[in-house]
């Protein structure tokens, strides 16, 4: 992919100078530009410099000249952005501090170059390569807490690759900020350098924790610089909310099913004793019973309503009358609801006398046949 261009500028910032250094480093033409900024700022009086650095890495040889031209300057704080990484690292590393994000990359490795030209030019650019190797080593090697795994390291001929943490359990960089936001264009420059598949793997992750992070931040109205602490502290007091609520909901479910428990009770008491009236009145027979207990299991009000449509079955006895209660009858009826109702005739075979009296008092003469 097309490389960055190469950006380095100084300006005064209050009681210090702020520069900053992004893309391939390497000046077209020379450094007097920067070098004459740096003599300026100096002669106001600032003795103090911030660095940002994101970069590839570039020329060696022009980053240690901004080391040199960065040298007057009592104390020299190095902020990295996303990659710090070959020549960047250099310059980094000469720094008094140097700050990495938490999901940052950084890489060192040998300098390395060209030229072409006749043998005293190879012979005077290697000597120059060479010289530019060991102080390179030499500011690495001060810095490296493990100086078994930096000779090993330094030895090889391959690039030496490292996330935030690392380097700063190696030594290299001084102190850990919060994670920075990486880019598709950022994540394809870091491939393009050569940073290894699983370094790749952990930045994705890491990216992706950002993106929620950034989600979370907006979610509760967070300026973009909160913290990971600062949306704990939003999301805590809803966690305990939570947490009440779930046992609110505990303690009115156990409630609940106490009731659903009882009403279940009682209507399994009211469907026994329904079903037993109806056996009892001859509204059901015992198959019907049976119908009935899982009619009320799955339809109690149904099951209630269908019960009290069947009519009670009334006994043939109840219809039947005795002599007493016909004769009874009788007595209390006159001649016309007797002849009325048809019932003349069962009176005289049935209680001639009464029938001789019930005639007497309707003609006023006796009966005779």
């Amino acid at each position: 992919m097309k490389s960055t261009p190469f950006n380095i500028t100084a300006v005064v910032s209050g009681p210090k100078a702020e520069v900053r250094i992004t893309g391939v480093i390497g000046w077209d033409t020379d450094s007097e530009t920067f070098r004459r900024q740096i003599d300026e700022i100096i002669a106001k009086g600032i003795t103090e410099v911030d660095i940002y650095i994101n970069t590839t890495g570039g020329s060696c040889f022009d980053a240690n000249e901004i080391v040199n031209i960065l040298s007057p300057f009592k104390i020299k704080t190095c902020r990295g952005g996303a990659l710090v990484a070959s020549a960047g690292a250099f310059i980094a590393c000469s720094c008094d501090t140097f700050e990495m994000p938490e999901n940052g990359m950084f890489m060192i490795h040998k300098p390395a170059g060209g030229v072409s030209g006749q043998s005293q030019d190879l012979e005077s650019y290697l000597k120059l390569l060479r010289d530019i190797e060991k102080d390179y080593k030499i500011l690495f090697a001060s810095k490296a807490k493990d100086k078994r795994e930096f000779e090993k390291n330094w030895s090889g001929s391959a690039d030496w690759w490292m996330t935030a943490k690392e380097a700063l359990a190696m030594g290299f960089a001084t102190s850990i900020k919060e994670k920075v936001v990486y880019d598709q264009e950022m994540t394809s420059l870091l491939k393009a350098s050569g940073c290894p598949v699983n370094k790749l793997t952990i930045l994705n992750q890491n990216n992706t924790h950002m993106n929620l992070l950034d989600s979370l931040r907006n979610l509760f109205g967070l300026s973009d610089t909160a913290d990971e602490q600062a949306v704990i502290g939003r999301v805590k007091p809803l966690q305990d909310k939570v947490t009440a609520l779930e046992s609110e909901k505990a303690a009115l479910q156990a409630k609940v099913d106490g009731y659903v428990t009882k009403e279940k009770a009682a209507q399994k008491t009211e469907a026994t004793d329904l079903i037993n009236a109806a056996l009892r009145d001859g509204r059901i027979n015992a198959e019907g019973k049976a119908s009935f207990e899982a009619f009320f299991n799955s339809d109690h009000e149904g099951a209630k309503t269908a019960l009290a449509a069947i009519p009670v079955r009334t006994p043939v006895s109840s219809k039947i009358e005795t002599p007493a209660q016909t004769a009874d009858k009788f007595v209390k009826m006159s001649w016309d609801e007797l002849d009325k109702a048809n019932l003349l005739a069962t009176l005289k075979t049935s209680d001639f006398e009464l029938f001789k009296e019930k005639f007497k008092a309707k003609f006023d003469k006796e009966y005779a046949e």
